[in-house]
Formats: C-alpha cells, structure tokens, sequence
C-alpha cells in the first residue's frame, strides 16, 4: 500500500519556509500513530527542515540524489522496487513524483486561513473518498477535518455498477494476485458497449507473473497452463493456430474474460472465495445481461454454468470445462470458436479474429 499523509489549510496549504503554518498537537500526535514502525519516504527539503535528524521508530527513506546518512533513493521507482509498503511525508514535489501510484491518501484539514508559500499538488482527483471525520478544537488544536481517499480502480466506463475499490484495496498484499491495478484489467480493455462474447473463468492463476487479470490468459514467455493449453488445441482444430497465448487480442474486440473471483493469493487457488467477488461479478453479469447488443455468454465447466440462471436475456454456449480432467468430455470437437462468430454474424455482430 502506497499512501500519502498531509495536512493542510482550506486553501491547500502546507507549508511556511520549511516549518508546518500552525501548530496542532492533536493532528501530531495522529500523524505519529499512523506512522510510526512504518516506512516513510520524504523530499530533500523536508528531510533538512527536520535538522537533517530521521523521525525516530520508523524508517526513513529521502527521496533524492545527494548522499546522506540515511537511506535514500533517485526515483519512485526505485523506493517500489525496495518497498511494498510505506507512506509519503512531503514535501510538495515528493508527492507530486508519487501522485501516479497513490493508492491511499490521508488527509486532514486544519480549521483556519494561515500565512505560508507551499501548497500541496492536486492528489486526490478521481480517488475516492473513503470517510471523514471531523474534530472539535481542543486547548492547543484548531478543529480539524480527516479525509481518507482511495484509489479509484473501476474505469469509467463502467460507472453504473458498484465501485469494487474498496475490496481491492481491503485483499491487496505483495502474495496477492493480480497486482491492484490489473484486477480489473477485464472491465479496463472491454468496454460495456463493445462486448460480444463473455468467457468465464474460476479465479486468477496463482503463480507470480502469471495473472493478468483476463481470464485464461497468460503473458507470453510464461508456461502455457493446462486449460488454456486445451483451449488454444481446440482453437487449432476449430480454426486455426494462435501463436500467442496473451489474450489482450480478445479483449480488445469485445471478449469479456472475467473470472467469478477475481484475486487470489499465492500458491492457494481459489483462496479469495466469499471474500466478497461473488456479489460484484453477478452483478456484472446481469448488468451485461441488459446491455442492448447482442451477447453470447460462454459457459465452460460447472462453476461456469451455476452462472446460467442470471442470464436472462442473452444466448449461452455451455460445454465442458478445458481442465486436464473434463477436456475429452465434452470439450474437445465443440468448435466453440467458430460457432461464436457464426452465431454472432447471424446476429449482424462483426465476428471475432481469434488468432
């Protein structure tokens, strides 16, 4: 998790010359809770306005060029190749440079005008606001207002189902997979008014490297893994031979590849079951179901085909799963291939280039 913590005024600003513009114990001492036995990853600046000494319990990472008695690094990254997990400090270019990779932001607003010349970079455009929380003013403190943000992972296009960011986040870890960003790659290549076809698979591959978000697909390079093996001979039979074992070609012409979990953790297929992917993606489905362009919803295996009773208004190809177990009852000679793109020319649909 990648997250970004400031404070600021109602204007946006941050900074005085290097010092904060007010004084607000209380939303110290939260900033020290937050923060402390954490990775955290500040600008040159900010480091020389602490006296050039770290904050203590915690790591600190400087975010620079020079040499110094701490850890630095020249890029961010460098600091996500070393690190899963840490939290930007400033100052207001240090959370510029890491405003594209920003999953988290936490951010509190101090009640009041101020007198700086620092303000902060615009961070939170098309997160998503997680909670508020405001607090009175105390002795010392002014009252203050904290709003956490989240990245926002749905594309737009798809904006009128429930936004799964959230459990995104919530299941996201280093032994999860895919990685965040491409746990909705099938939403992000086909779009609602562009699908023909929807092809199920179970929940992603396990193994790194290997999920891309899509179901069946693996990048190329990779071992070609057993079902999508049979698939890609059945393709050959059908049509004819594909080289390329990245399904990305598919998706771009309107294949849905979704899975019906859509992470998993390492080593532990389908361990991500009833983690809560089961609402969003029937959900999809019957969104898909609605759509007004003909669809052909392709049901291979059982875990599949409990999915026919939300199909409603669409056809459905069912057959045997390509697993090593089912392939030769049922999947083998169905010339599933084929058959869509007949189906979908009869429909007065452009067919699909498979290979």
């Amino acid at each position: 998790m990648i997250t970004a913590i400031w404070a600021q005024d109602k204007n946006g600003l941050i900074g005085n010359n290097g010092d904060l513009p007010w004084y607000n114990p209380d939303d110290l001492k939260m900033f020290k809770e937050l923060t402390l036995g954490k990775t955290i990853v500040m600008g040159y600046s900010t480091f020389a306005s602490l006296g050039f000494k770290p904050l203590p319990n915690r790591h600190n990472v400087v975010l620079t060029s020079k040499t110094l008695d701490v850890e630095t690094v020249s890029s961010p990254e460098e600091m996500c190749q070393k690190y899963d997990n840490f939290i930007v400090i400033g100052g207001a270019q240090t959370y510029l440079a890491f405003k594209d990779i920003l999953e988290r932001c936490i951010v509190t607003v101090i009640d009041g005008e101020y007198v700086g010349n620092v303000y902060i970079p615009d961070l939170v455009s098309g997160m998503l606001e997680d909670s508020r929380t405001a607090y009175p003013a105390t002795e010392k403190s002014a009252a203050r207002e904290v709003i956490m943000y989240q990245k926002n992972y749905l594309p737009e296009t798809w904006s009128e189902i429930t936004n799964p960011s959230q459990l995104i986040t919530d299941l996201a870890g280093p032994d999860v997979y895919p990685e965040p960003d491409k746990v909705l790659n099938a939403l992000n290549y086909t779009k609602p008014e562009d699908i023909k076809v929807v092809i199920f698979g179970q929940d992603p591959y396990h193994t790194p490297g290997m999920s891309q978000g899509l179901s069946f697909s693996v990048p190329d390079g990779h071992k070609t893994p057993p079902s999508l093996r049979n698939i890609l001979k059945e393709l050959e039979s059908d049509i004819g031979h594909r080289d390329s074992q990245d399904l990305t070609s598919w998706a771009k012409q309107g294949v849905l590849l979704l899975n019906t979990v859509l992470t998993v953790e390492r080593g532990k297929a389908n361990s991500h079951k009833n983690k809560g992917w089961e609402p969003f993606v029937d959900e999809i489905i019957s969104y898909v179901d609605n759509l007004p362009q003909p669809i052909i919803f392709v049901l291979w295996g059982k875990h599949a085909q409990d999915k026919e009773a939300l199909i409603k208004h669409k056809q459905v190809l069912k057959a045997a799963h390509p697993s090593p177990f089912s392939a030769h009852k049922g999947f083998f000679g169905t010339k599933p291939f084929s058959t869509i793109n007949r189906m979908l020319t009869e429909a007065g649909s452009t067919p699909i280039e498979w290979l």
